[in-house]
């Protein structure tokens, strides 16, 4: 759901279609949601957006107004929406989400740069705060800043990221063995936030939350 153009099919070698735009035109078939996917090597149903910016802007625009609302319906669908990059605003895909989770990387070297990226991220915290929607906040690196001098600073709980290119890499489709997938330090660190996200979205669908 990100209007500037979508990164999954790139990265996990898969076709634009079938995607979100088919999805679109495909709403009226009973299996809609698995016509309109495809597998990906990790075994997750995945719907690509269109890769160029003018294409993609399109098909989310209606897709928020159709695709998006459908699968929130549904209590046994599990959907992980890639919103975009947001600043000082919502992406429009959070208003339909049982959780948001918000992702800052710290840039490093650079104190006051991320400091003005941490500031925006606790406004996009506060926004949801204020419209009850349910946040998680991740924060990638340590440079410049400590997790607790970020959370002191942005008035919001976060949850620790590791700085791992090459982890990165391999989640973005670069070929890998098992072992360096396990020794990878970006997903032991998402390991932790994965359970949060799986609990209290648990918790969501049976009301307690």
């Amino acid at each position: 759901m990100d209007g500037t153009g979508g990164d999954l099919a790139a990265w996990w070698d898969l076709t634009e279609s079938p995607g979100i735009a088919s999805a679109i035109t495909g709403m009226s078939s009973p299996e809609w949601v698995t016509a309109n996917s495809q597998r990906a090597a990790s075994g997750i149903l995945v719907m690509p957006a269109p890769l160029r910016a003018h294409e993609a802007n399109s098909t989310v625009n209606e897709a928020l107004r159709t695709v998006l609302p459908t699968l929130s319906a549904y209590n046994e669908v599990t959907a992980i929406v890639d919103a975009g990059a947001s600043t000082h605003v919502l992406a429009p895909a959070a208003s339909e989400a049982a959780l948001v989770v918000i992702v800052a990387s710290q840039i490093a070297g650079s104190p006051r740069a991320s400091a003005a990226m941490l500031e925006r991220t606790g406004d996009l915290a506060d926004l949801c705060a204020s419209r009850a929607i349910p946040t998680v906040v991740g924060v990638i690196g340590t440079d410049p800043y400590r997790l607790s001098d970020i959370e002191s600073f942005i008035g919001t709980e976060c949850r620790s990221i590791a700085d791992d290119p090459l982890g990165a890499a391999v989640v973005a489709g670069r070929p890998s063995t098992g072992r360096l997938a396990t020794r990878s330090r970006l997903l032991k660190s998402l390991a932790p936030i994965a359970d949060e996200v799986d609990e209290r979205l648990d918790l969501l669908v049976k009301g307690r939350l």
